[in-house]
């Protein structure tokens, strides 16, 4: 597995500096741009072609519905601020795989990391889980957290290519969200499918955004 010390896609990749307050902005404003994609998600819902990787990615959905599966992952809580995630996601994901291994897990997906209520600024804390997905059937006896992560309804999209566009991708996801009327939960997602590094073509992260349950 690669050197975790260059994930926090989050202080890397949203740029908060110039990106503060972007959930209030896509979700509020009369975008021009949301209407576009709430055209364009219709059309993918329609015709199927949701999470489709062929042809171009101008034709591409730029979001697709997806469940979520139940997956058991070694997670390591933090409460730190936007402008921590970098330097703790260094320290934290080699702990978690130092403690993976000397526990005899084995290591089944890609790095998850969850964020939950995003604030709109760098340094207002909130809840953070760094969680690597394995299979142990043994008790746990380590310093981190051996759980289950719940299933979700999300609205999805991945990211491929560098972190510095990673802010678009997520701009996007929000503004097809809007459009299509989703009610998020305040949770988020981010799934490693392929880490290069920052700046590799070739990276595949994949943005969830959870939704509220359906009302009775």
């Amino acid at each position: 597995m690669r050197d975790p010390s260059s994930y926090g896609v989050v202080a890397a990749g949203w740029g908060f500096a110039e990106g503060a307050g972007m959930f209030a902005a896509i979700t509020l404003a009369p975008l021009t741009k949301a209407r576009q994609d709430g055209e364009l998600v219709a059309r993918c819902k329609t015709t199927g072609r949701a999470g489709q990787r062929h042809g171009s990615k101008k034709d591409r959905c730029p979001m697709q519905m997806k469940v979520v599966p139940p997956v058991r992952v070694l997670s390591a809580p933090h409460r730190i601020t936007l402008a921590e995630v970098g330097k703790t996601a260094s320290a934290v994901c080699a702990a978690v795989e130092a403690d993976a291994a000397a526990q005899g897990m084995t290591v089944n997906g890609p790095w998850m990391f969850i964020y939950r209520n995003l604030p709109h600024d760098p340094d207002t804390p909130f809840e953070i889980e760094f969680c690597l997905p394995v299979q142990s059937g043994a008790v746990y006896h380590g310093r981190h957290v051996l759980k289950t992560l719940p299933g979700a309804t999300c609205a999805a999209h991945v990211h491929e290519g560098p972190l510095d566009r990673l802010f678009d991708s997520y701009a996007t996801l929000l503004r097809a969200a809007a459009a299509r009327g989703c009610r998020l939960s305040g949770e988020s997602r981010e799934i490693y499918h392929c880490w290069q590094g920052p700046q590799a073509a070739e990276n595949r992260v994949e943005i969830l955004f959870a939704l509220e349950p359906e009302p009775a």
